[in-house]
């Protein structure tokens, strides 16, 4: 009987106190609410074991108890570890859409597309390094302009509350601008090297025509199915919109 009452005197956290735990987990520089509720249900509960063992406690010293247990750094490492494992998921997100180009029935419009490309690049033998340059900086370009274009309609569109998965979606579209850089290698590259000009045409052609699926998914694709995966990661999203 003793037993009993002592348990049912332990405090619980109530309502007010979440807020003010999520409160605190902004102020510590914990912007997205999908990790603001993770951390807020993870301090609730452990301040709760904290009453268990002594219900003296009063919320604020429990509160503060909890947080040293993150470290000197406070929630900065889980804060890290989750953009982390957000933008792997986004790259497999990416990499599955880019190999459903080499299946049927899109592997035909890639194969067309990289004859094109292969084809066309001869016919400015004349202005050869300054063609493949022109274009590559052209396409440089309009990555990055679609990629600003994309997170501005994001912004319009986004509720008040902030999802990392969707500031991940937003900002690494304009990662496909730095597949530049080894078509640029290559290109270089490629002018010393004794190659026969058929193979170094379709090698340009193949790193063009990379960049331009990989640019495509990133700036068109997965925003246009943002709504989907955020669904799929976080399922309340739907419910908060």
């Amino acid at each position: 009987m003793t037993n009993h009452d002592n348990i049912s005197t332990i405090p619980c956290v109530t309502s007010d106190q979440i807020d003010r735990l999520y409160c605190f987990t902004r102020k510590h520089f914990v912007e997205h609410y999908d990790l603001q509720t993770e951390l807020v249900d993870h301090l609730a509960r452990g301040i709760e074991c904290q009453w268990e063992q002594n219900s003296a406690l009063t919320f604020e010293e429990a509160l503060q108890a909890e947080f040293k247990k993150f470290g000197v750094f406070g929630f900065s490492d889980i804060v890290a570890q989750r953009q982390a494992a957000l933008q792997k998921r986004y790259h497999a997100f990416v990499w599955q859409h880019f190999k459903d180009f080499f299946t049927l029935p899109k592997v035909l419009f890639t194969i067309s597309l990289l004859a094109i490309v292969a084809a066309v690049l001869p016919l400015f033998s004349a202005y050869y390094v300054e063609s493949v340059l022109g274009i590559s900086i052209l396409l440089l370009f309009l990555v990055l302009f679609l990629t600003i274009k994309n997170k501005y309609q994001l912004k319009k569109t986004k509720n008040e509350k902030r999802w990392m998965m969707e500031d991940v979606i937003a900002n690494m579209g304009g990662s496909a601008a730095l597949f530049y850089i080894p078509i640029q290698v290559f290109f270089s590259t490629s002018m010393f090297l004794n190659l026969n000009q058929f193979w170094v045409n379709l090698l340009i052609a193949a790193f063009l025509v990379s960049w331009m699926l990989y640019s495509y998914i990133m700036i068109h694709v997965i925003p246009q199915k943002a709504q989907s995966y955020l669904q799929t990661i976080y399922p309340e999203y739907k419910y908060i919109m």
